[in-house]
C-alpha cells in the first residue's frame, strides 16, 4: 500500500463533520495546519462544534500506533481557546464539555489537547495538571507541519511521564481495571444463578476494585433496570453497640437513592422509624416487590465485612447477635425475591465459612460461595504493567518483565509498588524504557520501603487468622513440625493456600510472595 493510501485511511470523510471543521478553521486558521500535522501521525479530527460562540470543541482519533504507544483507548478532546490569558476555569469545565458531546461519543478521561494563544500556556498547564486530575497538552501552531507533529508527541511524552500511575491506591474500574477476568466471570455467573458470593483476600489484593468493576458491568447499559448498592463497612463505628443502628441507617439511605432514581416504591423505607434489622427487612420487602413487578434487579454489595463481623478475638469473646440476624435477613430476602442478590467482600471469610457466629448458626455457612483473591497470572500482570506504562509514555523490555515476575511472583501489591519505584529512577526518567538492569537496581531501595508495609499486612491478617499465621511462622522456621501438625489443622492450612500465603510448586510447598519477602529479612 502506498504511503498516501495509508494516510487516507485515517482521514475524516463525513461531509457534515467536514463542514464543521471548515467553520472551526475560519475561527482558528491554525487548525488547518494542525490537522495536517495530525495526518503526519496517521490521525485526524472526528468531530468539531462551537461551545459558546468563542470556544470550540473537537475530537481527535489517533492512529493505532499512537494509541498503543500512549495507552489511548478513546477519542481525545481538543479545546480551542481564543483567550491570551488562559484561566483554570476553562479547564475545570472539562466534564461539561464532555457531556455536550453527541450520544455514544466518549472522550479519553486522562488526556486533553488544547490550542491557546497565551504565551504562558505551557507553564500554566504543567502547573495545573496535577490538581486537575488529567493531563493537558498544548497543540503547537508554530513551525513546519512535521515540527508541529513532533512537538505534539514530545508534549504527550512530557506530560504523561510526569505521572506515576503505578502508585494508584484507590479502587479502579473500567479502562483502569486490568486482570482478574476469571474471578469476574465466575462472580457474574454466580449472581445470575442467584448465588450469594463472598470475595476474600489480604489487604491491597484488589478486592474493592473487583467489587466495583462487578457493579459497573452488572449495571452496564441497562442501568435503569439494575440497581447496585455498594456499602463500605469500614466507616461503621468501632463500638459494637452502635453498629446495628448505623448499618441500617446507612443501608436505608443508599437503597432510597437507588429506588427513587428509578421510581420504585419507597413509602415503607422512607417512613421507617426504627434502625433495627427486622423492621428494615420488612420495609425493604415492599420496595423489592415493586422492583420485581417492574423487572428491576437489585444487588447489595458489602465491602470490608470484617468491620461488621469483628476479628478473631471479637468472635471468641464478644456478643454481636445482630451479625447472624443481619446475615439471616440477607438470606431470607435472596430466597424470597428472585430479583435480589448480595455479595460480601473483606479479609475475613467468617461470614460464609464459619459454622457459628456469636452463639448462633451462621445462615450463610455452606450456602454462600467463597472466592479468594490470590496472585495474578503472568500474562495478566504483564498486560497490566504494559498498559499502565503506556499511559505514562513508558515501555518495558521483555527482560524487565522477567525480573519483575521473579521478584514479585504475581502479587499485585508487590508488583505495582516495585513498578512505581522503577519508574522514578533517573535512567528510566530519561529514556522512558525499562530494562532488566533498571528493575534490579531498584529492588534494594524498594525492599527497604516495602518490608514494613508488608509486615503490617501480615499483622492485619493475624487479627483475623491467628492460627493460620502461627502455622505460617512454623512452616518458615520448622517445616518438619509444620508437616506433623498439618493433618490437625486442615481448614487453617487451606486458608494459607487460598490467601496466597503458601503455594504448591513442583518442588513442594513454598512461602507465598509476601511471607517470602519478610522471611528474607528475618521479619516473619
Amino acid at each position: 500500500m502506498a504511503e498516501s493510501d495509508q494516510l487516507e485511511e485515517y482521514r475524516l470523510r463525513d461531509a457534515g463533520t467536514l463542514r464543521h471543521l471548515e467553520r472551526l478553521q475560519l475561527a482558528f486558521p491554525t487548525a488547518k495546519r494542525q490537522r495536517e500535522a495530525l495526518w503526519v501521525l496517521k490521525s485526524d479530527f472526528s468531530y468539531a462544534a462551537s461551545w459558546d460562540g468563542r470556544l470550540w470543541l473537537g475530537l481527535v482519533r489517533f492512529g493505532r500506533n499512537i494509541e498503543r504507544r500512549f495507552g489511548i483507548t478513546n477519542e481525545v478532546l481538543i479545546l480551542y481557546v481564543p483567550y491570551y490569558d488562559l484561566q483554570p476555569r476553562i479547564l475545570s469545565a472539562l466534564d461539561a464539555y464532555k457531556s455536550s458531546l453527541p450520544a455514544g461519543r466518549l472522550a479519553d478521561k486522562q488526556l486533553l489537547l488544547i490550542h491557546c494563544p497565551d504565551p504562558d500556556a505551557d507553564a500554566k498547564l504543567e502547573s495545573w495538571s496535577p490538581s486537575l486530575g488529567f493531563s493537558a497538552v498544548r497543540l503547537s501552531s508554530v513551525g513546519t507541519i512535521e515540527e508541529i507533529a513532533e512537538r505534539l508527541i514530545a508534549g504527550l511524552v512530557s506530560r504523561l511521564s510526569s505521572r506515576n500511575l503505578y502508585e494508584e491506591s484507590l479502587a479502579v474500574t473500567g479502562m483502569d481495571f486490568y486482570g482478574r477476568e476469571d474471578i469476574l466471570r465466575q462472580l457474574i455467573f454466580e449472581l445470575r444463578q442467584r448465588n450469594v458470593c463472598g470475595v476474600f483476600g489480604l489487604r491491597k489484593s484488589g478486592k474493592t476494585s473487583i467489587i466495583k468493576e462487578l457493579g459497573r458491568r452488572f449495571q452496564g447499559e441497562d442501568s435503569g433496570a439494575r440497581i447496585f448498592v455498594l456499602r463500605d463497612m469500614e466507616t461503621l463505628p468501632t463500638d459494637p453497640s452502635l453498629v446495628e443502628s448505623r448499618l441500617i441507617s446507612d443501608l436505608r439511605a443508599s437503597f432510597l437513592v437507588g429506588f427513587r432514581e428509578r421510581g420504585i416504591r419507597t413509602h415503607e423505607l422512607a417512613n421507617l422509624d426504627s434502625n433495627e434489622i427486622g423492621p428494615f427487612r420488612r420495609a425493604l420487602e415492599a420496595s423489592l416487590s415493586d422492583c420485581r413487578h417492574r423487572q428491576v434487579q437489585v444487588v447489595l454489595a458489602l465491602d470490608e465485612v470484617e468491620s461488621l463481623v469483628g476479628d478473631a478475638k471479637a468472635l471468641a469473646s464478644e456478643d454481636r447477635a445482630y451479625v447472624p440476624e443481619f446475615l439471616g435477613a440477607i438470606r431470607s430476602l435472596v430466597q424470597e425475591y428472585d430479583n435480589f442478590n448480595a455479595i460480601l467482600a473483606g479479609i475475613t471469610d467468617a461470614t460464609v465459612e464459619r459454622g457459628q457466629l456469636y452463639g448462633r448458626e451462621n445462615p450463610l455457612f455452606s450456602w454462600a460461595k467463597p472466592f479468594y483473591v490470590g496472585g495474578m497470572k503472568p500474562d495478566e500482570i504483564e498486560r497490566l504493567t504494559v498498559q499502565i506504562g503506556s499511559r505514562m509514555a513508558l515501555r518495558w523490555s521483555s527482560s524487565a518483565h522477567t525480573v519483575m515476575h521473579e521478584t514479585c511472583r504475581g502479587n499485585i501489591f508487590l508488583h505495582r509498588t516495585l513498578a512505581a519505584e522503577v519508574s522514578t529512577s533517573d535512567s528510566v526518567s530519561r529514556s522512558r524504557v525499562v530494562t532488566a538492569e533498571d528493575v534490579a537496581s531498584a529492588i534494594p531501595r524498594w525492599q527497604r520501603k516495602i518490608v514494613p508495609r508488608v509486615r503490617e499486612m501480615i499483622a492485619s491478617t493475624r487479627r483475623h487468622y491467628p492460627v493460620e499465621v502461627e502455622m505460617l511462622e512454623t512452616f518458615a522456621s520448622d517445616p518438619a513440625t509444620f508437616t506433623e501438625l498439618s493433618n490437625y489443622y486442615l481448614d487453617e492450612i487451606n486458608h494459607l493456600y487460598e490467601l496466597d500465603l503458601l503455594r504448591d510448586e513442583a518442588t513442594g510447598t513454598i512461602l507465598g510472595p509476601l511471607p517470602q519477602l519478610l522471611s528474607q529479612f528475618q521479619q516473619l
